[in-house]
């Protein structure tokens, strides 16, 4: 399924010429006091991805930008974002000048899809899961307390070690405070634990949480701007990484425009991938990126240990 047909980035022409006005404007407006080559560095997204000429980008099922890191990826998804008018959870890098270099971009929908576009399109980048990774770490570690807590006082009441109280047997509150007890007595550890705190799971490692998080996002039909999404994920998860976007996509009518350095999501098949690096951007096999031919020389140079390990 594509949501997202067609996307236009201003070109390098049109940056040049739009900054030189403006700031011929600002120079004449404060008498010259603004420094044109210090502000130049302060208009973001302007003057980053002017050279890849970026107009009319047609796009697939799933579309890859690629680049070293500064090279513009995660630049085109915040200006997609943007000017599809997607709420994003996280921040993310922008400047008073966002919305005027959003206006100069456009695009093409669906038409059949168009009305509904910001409610089936989500912003997935590594920060949005680092956050859920940092949130999970905080709560594996308030389980950890809760449940330490909790295990002083289990062996107290079970081995009289807590401080001997009296029991008003009298009233009614007594006397189930005492079948509390007693009952407290015959079960194991684990059974008062997970009476009070639940069924307490294993903890997992940051690589299960952000896969888990990823997988129960990619869940549904839609478009999915994903920006860097294999940060910490190890070499297993994101190959497991690939397969869900390949499914998303093939079973699930979902649309992926995805910012990555990963040979695995890079490699997945009829991939359209725009290389950053090339000025201007170029749509290139995946075998072709500079990174990627890094990957290989690299294995190529300990072929023979390879060979022996097996």
């Amino acid at each position: 399924m594509i949501y997202l047909e067609e996307f236009s980035f201003p070109s390098f022409q049109f940056e040049n010429d739009y900054l030189a006005d403006a700031f011929d404007y600002y120079r004449n407006a404060f008498l010259g006091s603004y420094r044109t080559d210090y502000y130049m560095g302060m208009v973001y997204p302007f003057n980053v991805l002017g050279d890849a000429e970026l107009v009319q980008l047609v796009f697939k099922p799933i579309t890859i930008f690629y680049g070293s890191n500064g090279a513009g990826k995660s630049t085109a998804i915040n200006v997609i974002a943007e000017k599809l008018g997607v709420t994003r959870t996280t921040p993310y890098n922008s400047s008073s000048w966002m919305n005027r270099y959003v206006d100069a971009c456009s695009c093409k929908l669906n038409p059949e899809l168009e009305t509904r576009m910001n409610r089936i399109t989500n912003v997935l980048t590594s920060d949005d899961v680092f956050n859920m990774m940092l949130d999970a770490r905080k709560n594996d570690e308030m389980q950890q307390l809760k449940s330490q807590a909790l295990r002083k006082e289990f062996f107290g009441i079970k081995y009289g070690k807590t401080p001997k109280r009296s029991i008003n047997l009298e009233t009614r509150e007594g006397i189930e405070e005492l079948r509390e007890l007693n009952a407290t007595k015959k079960k194991t550890t684990n059974r008062f634990l997970t009476d009070i705190l639940g069924k307490i799971n294993r903890g997992y490692s940051n690589g299960e949480n952000g896969l888990m998080y990823l997988t129960e996002k990619l869940q549904e039909g839609g478009l999915y701007l994903l920006d860097e999404p294999e940060n910490s994920l190890s070499a297993e998860y994101q190959a497991n990484l690939a397969k869900l976007v390949q499914f998303s996509s093939e079973r699930c009518n979902a649309q992926f425009i995805i910012a990555t350095h990963s040979p695995f999501l890079l490699s997945l098949p009829n991939a359209s991938i725009i290389d950053l690096d090339s000025s201007p951007a170029v749509h290139a096999d995946w075998w072709q990126l500079d990174n990627m031919k890094l990957y290989y020389n690299l294995f190529k140079s300990f072929q023979t240990e390879f060979e022996q390990g097996e």
